[in-house]
């Protein structure tokens, strides 16, 4: 758990740095206009990985309950099933992105000479997405493994040479197109590399077509609910861009962008934690422990909230000022204010996408569905309404509220009647003791903004960094128990002890050991 927490962080630091320093680079290579219309792309095509229809989830989640009970012939035949749906999915995902290419110059305002490039570049994307969409099941049984060193790794090697091949181009004069074709590029040699891992991590799954046609049904029915709540969180996660650019000019796309891709990669520390709990969930239930996974959504929810705490404290404190020194201070007024609105919806979103995997991996999450709906519509409904009035202040607000009430209401209700959990210990333990510890950090910040305000990014993240050792200190004190501040030291004293030198090892005075 450990390994694979601290390895999809690592890929999360990783990429958080790489958004950080590409950002206004694409912003300043392409300007303001070209960048929003980059955006949007990003946003409407993102919908075209719906069409994989929850089908990933359902690899990962069968395969690690059989291969925590030894079936592995049928662990085989579920990963078989899924290719064959994937199949038909990426021809889908083709399809379709080529008639949105086709229109959409006419569906949004896109300059004349933007029009063509932004063509192309969604029927690229549309193709990026196929290919992502067919290797899902390779990356679904790593997953199910629980090898999520091995798919960060992957990750991180793709996006080192995605990045060096973006700045390559654009330093050239390549635009729209040129990042579509790498995003295309990118998605093909992750696919293969996932496809050669999985047969090097688990050699007793055999891809046979024979026999996997009958688990199709499986695989899909439990999918579909699955993808009914990646539609509304796709609702969610894509149409604020969508309905700026509908209804304001690109420029408020590009502002709404900056804060909403901040949260966008806060949300990874989160999902760094989430994402290993289905599996886990998954092979506990293989393993007849069903009880363990209330007690293993509590202690998940607490560390996801409390993780992400420190980062919601800074953006609400102090995220004006590095969208100003990040971006520009042009940005920073317009970004920052609808950074302030969004922050708090991520706090008590932790313990609930803590939660959403925890049901996924037990297959209890088709009675999260209407929630997720009706999340998703009402966000709708306020953005739309909310937008002429307010900009985009009133669409941060319109995700804000209904995330409010979802995660705060119907998150510890629904753990209490799956899981028999407390709504108190829900709220006590993932939302608001995570909250207490990390109080003294969010004054600290406060005070540093108001009296040391910094003249350069280094000397942001500097005071940052110096501040980060009471949020560790709050955490320490509030929010573990004896016993994980136990578990704690025995292993800092573990990691102490194999770097200490052994005797009779070279270095020593007696010589090698032999």
């Amino acid at each position: 758990m450990i390994v694979n927490v601290g390895s999809n962080w690592a890929t999360l630091i990783l990429a958080t740095a790489v958004s950080f320093f590409l950002a206004p680079f694409i912003v300043r290579r392409l300007g303001s206009e070209a960048y929003g219309a980059w955006a949007l792309i990003g946003s409407l095509v993102g919908y075209l990985g719906l069409i994989d229809l929850g089908v990933r989830g359902a690899v990962t989640k069968y395969v690690a309950t059989l291969h925590a009970a030894g079936s592995h012939d049928d662990a085989g035949r579920i990963t078989s099933a899924g290719l064959i749906f994937f199949s038909f999915a990426a021809v889908v995902a083709v399809l379709v992105g080529t008639g949105v290419a086709l229109q959409v110059d006419r569906i949004f305002e896109i300059p004349a000479e933007l029009a063509e490039p932004a063509r192309l570049a969604v029927f690229l994307t549309g193709l990026a997405i196929a290919v992502s969409i067919f290797g899902g099941v390779f990356g679904g049984v790593i997953a199910a493994l629980q090898r999520f060193d091995y798919s960060n790794g992957v990750e991180i090697a793709v996006t080192l040479v995605r990045t060096a091949a973006t700045v390559y181009a654009l330093e050239r004069g390549g635009g729209l197109v040129a990042l579509a074709a790498i995003q295309l590029a990118a998605a093909v040699a992750r696919t293969s590399i996932y496809a050669l891992g999985m047969r090097s991590l688990y050699p007793d799954l055999h891809v046979r077509l024979a026999g996997a046609w009958e688990f199709v049904p499986k695989v899909v029915s439990f999918g579909v609910v699955t993808t009914l709540l990646h539609v509304s969180g796709a609702l969610i996660n894509y149409s604020d861009s969508i309905i700026i650019g509908l209804f304001l000019p690109l420029q408020a796309v590009t502002f709404f962008a900056i804060a909403s891709s901040l949260i966008f990669q806060a949300r990874g520390v989160v999902a760094g934690v989430s994402q290993i709990l289905a599996p886990m969930a998954g092979s506990l239930e293989g393993r007849g422990e069903l009880a363990r996974v209330g007690e293993m959504l509590l202690a998940g929810g607490r560390v996801a909230t409390l993780a992400i705490l420190p980062i919601i404290a800074a953006f609400v404190f102090r995220g004006e000022t590095f969208i100003g020194l990040w971006m520009g201070e042009e940005f920073a007024e317009p970004a920052g204010r609808v950074l302030r609105i969004l922050a708090p919806g991520l706090w008590v979103f932790a313990s609930f996408q803590v939660c959403t995997s925890t049901m996924i991996g037990i297959n209890r999450h088709r009675g999260m569905v209407q929630a997720f709906a009706l999340e998703a519509a009402v966000n709708l409904l306020l953005c739309i309404a909310l937008i002429r009035p307010l900009g985009i202040t009133g669409v941060a607000l319109g995700i804000l509220l209904p995330r409010l009430a979802i995660s705060l209401g119907f998150g510890p209700w629904y753990t209490r009647r799956v899981l028999g959990t407390p709504m108190s210990a829900y709220w006590w333990q993932t939302i608001f003791r995570p909250a207490l510890a990390v109080l003294p950090f969010a004054a600290a910040c406060q005070a540093v903004e108001i009296w040391w305000r910094p003249a350069s990014l280094w000397l942001f993240f500097v005071q940052i960094g110096t501040l980060l050792p009471l949020a560790a200190l709050g955490a320490w004190s509030v929010a573990l128990d004896p016993h994980e501040r136990a578990l704690v030291l025995g292993a800092l004293e573990r990691s102490w002890s194999s770097l200490r030198p052994r005797r009779g090892s070279l270095g020593d005075k007696g010589g090698p050991s032999r």
